[in-house]
């Protein structure tokens, strides 16, 4: 069996990503607050999270794939974001400074 993987961003670039995971038998849990960019996963077997923070509780591992720094942080460093201990991979295309920040 798959682990199940967790993903906070499901738009251009996150959606693609997260349907090869489901479409190699990776189970999912999604979280994008445009809940349109959710439907073509849901679909396709993906579990809907009410928030980042529910993705974080239900996985161990959680890729993030957001448009800006400021959502990033929004998700890595609020005290509504991931939970401490979280492991997170980044596929956002944004600079490189959000990584020391979110360390």
């Amino acid at each position: 069996m798959q682990p199940l993987i967790g993903m906070v961003g499901t738009g251009a670039t996150g959606g693609p990503i997260a349907a090869n995971l489901l479409a190699r038998g990776y189970p999912m849990v999604i979280h994008d607050v445009d809940p349109v960019a959710l439907q073509p996963l849901l679909a396709s077997g993906a579990q809907a999270a009410s928030s980042a923070r529910e993705v974080a509780s239900s996985t161990q591992t959680v890729l993030l794939c957001l448009p800006t720094l400021d959502a990033i942080r929004e998700v890595t460093l609020s005290d509504s974001g991931l939970r401490h201990g979280t492991a997170i991979r980044t596929c956002s295309t944004t600079r490189r400074g959000i990584r020391s920040q979110t360390h």
